[in-house]
């Protein structure tokens, strides 16, 4: 039996069908259904509705922890044309109910619970900055504030501070509170930036040192030449 995701006609599960155009675009090519009774939900992606996607839209040095592509493509697609789309449907979703779906659709794709919990605040974030004003203000101290909390953290750690790092372990806490009244979501922001920080700050640290690498390397370029030309395939429908 086909699961919440299925084919346009509700036969099937639903398959990703995606063409690479540029080189982190895609344009969709089959769409699908996703379906939740419980929640009153029938919504239809189909290839018009995704001019283009990056699929998953994750920063490179969290990569390590969600690819752009896996598990959770489906439902990153559709939460994709939630955001897109959703105020114009005949049922409107808004982006804070889009976030919700695309919480319950990681979940029905068997999303692993930490991953998805972190996914769906990372959205909830990217919306809270998008409003604007207050809440956007907000999230900008609450983001200073997470990277403070994990330099704190690694610097106890590596002090022995035990002190310090009690606060630092505490702290995220403190600023669940600037995501009120989402509390909850706060919370999983909170401690997965304190999981993800330190990793994410090696990841950094690490491709900086090959980038600048790569260009002590490649040496001064003549002004006159170009680099090679590669010309990317068109599909011909």
């Amino acid at each position: 039996m086909p699961g919440r995701f299925t084919s346009i006609d509700g036969a099937a599960s639903a398959r990703v069908v995606i063409e690479q155009r540029g080189d982190t675009g895609f344009i969709l090519r089959e769409g699908f259904r996703y379906q939740d009774q419980d929640a009153g939900l029938d919504l239809t992606v189909l290839p018009e509705d995704l001019p283009v996607t990056d699929l998953a839209s994750v920063p490179w040095f969290l990569r390590w922890f969600v690819p752009a592509y896996g598990r959770h493509s489906l439902a990153a697609l559709l939460h994709d044309h939630l955001v897109e789309n959703g105020e114009r449907l005949v049922s409107p979703v808004s982006r804070v109910r889009a976030d919700e779906i695309f919480l319950a659709a990681l979940a029905d794709l068997e999303v692993p619970l930490v991953r998805r919990h972190v996914m769906w605040a990372a959205v909830n974030l990217k919306t809270r900055l998008n409003r604007g004003g207050a809440s956007r203000v907000g999230m900008q101290a609450w983001i200073v504030a997470s990277l403070l909390g994990t330099a704190t953290l690694l610097g106890a750690i590596v002090a022995r501070e035990p002190l310090w790092a009690l606060g630092a372990v505490i702290a995220p806490v403190g600023g669940a509170l600037m995501w009120w009244p989402q509390f909850r979501i706060g919370l999983v922001a909170g401690y997965g930036a304190a999981l993800l920080g330190a990793p994410a700050i090696a990841i950094s640290i690490a491709y900086a040192t090959y980038a600048l690498t790569e260009k002590l390397m490649a040496g001064p370029r003549d002004s006159g030449d170009a680099g090679p030309h590669v010309g990317r395939p068109d599909l011909d429908l």
